[in-house]
């Protein structure tokens, strides 16, 4: 299973790079078995392919009529099924992604991130916070928390205020490990002060806020995440299938 989703990912940028190079938006693709013929993967590849991109919010699957290029000025649609970068999904939806804000301190964490993290109060935490922009407007801010060893090694996480280099790639890079799952909660709430500053709101505007726990493939808590997303610029989608 674990290959069968590799391929599938593999599939799916090489479809991403097509279509950057070779479609409009609202340009229909073709169908399904021409797609896995031409680039000599399975009918299952591609269909997985093909629901990644949809989950992405690169293209628009309607029944009965095919597979098209999704119309952009649409808010970019971040998945819910699948552990991505913030960076990937803007790109994948085809716009581009920058950071309007970034700030990475060593310090204090109030206790719940603490405890979430497995740390006791005398250990300083890493606070890096930063604010995705897609085509120059602000639409994602992201506040993470990271201990300072992680996996044994003690890390530096400043690098990260370069739009390039995002959290799992640091991960792996730095500390050897990888964020294997991701388990959290979204719900509305009114835009603080400071989220409405960063996102250029009014205060009290509603956003969509995401709490998330970043576990490694050892069951280790490796990030604690808080994010807030503007709703005109960024929306959720979650795909849930039956296999009964």
């Amino acid at each position: 299973m674990e290959l069968h989703s590799r391929l599938s990912d593999r599939v799916a940028a090489l479809l991403r790079a097509r279509i950057a190079d070779s479609y409009e938006p609202g340009e229909k693709l073709p169908p399904e078995t021409v797609l896995a013929e031409e680039l000599n993967v399975s009918r299952a590849s591609m269909r997985e392919a093909l629901k990644q991109l949809y989950a992405e919010g690169l293209v628009d699957r309607r029944w009965g009529a095919g597979t098209f290029v999704r119309e952009r000025g649409e808010p970019v649609t971040f998945d819910l099924s699948h552990v991505s970068t913030t960076r990937e999904v803007i790109r994948s939806a085809g716009h581009e992604p920058t950071l309007s804000y970034a700030d990475i301190t060593l310090g204090g964490a109030d206790e719940a991130v603490r405890e979430s993290l497995g740390l006791d109060s005398a250990t300083q935490v890493w606070r890096v916070e930063r604010v995705f922009a897609i085509d120059g407007a602000p639409a994602v801010l992201i506040v993470d928390h990271l201990a300072p060893v992680i996996n044994g090694v003690e890390i530096d996480p400043t690098p990260l205020k370069d739009v390039n280099l995002d959290m799992m790639t640091f991960l792996r890079r730095e500390a050897g490990t990888y964020i294997a799952s991701s388990e959290g909660v979204i719900d509305a709430v009114a835009a603080s002060e400071l989220v409405a500053e960063r996102l250029g709101l009014a205060e009290g505007a509603p956003v969509l806020h995401q709490t998330l726990m970043n576990i490694g493939p050892d069951e280790e808590q490796l990030v604690t995440s808080e994010s807030y997303h503007r709703s005109d610029i960024a929306s959720f989608r979650l795909l849930r299938h039956n296999k009964a």
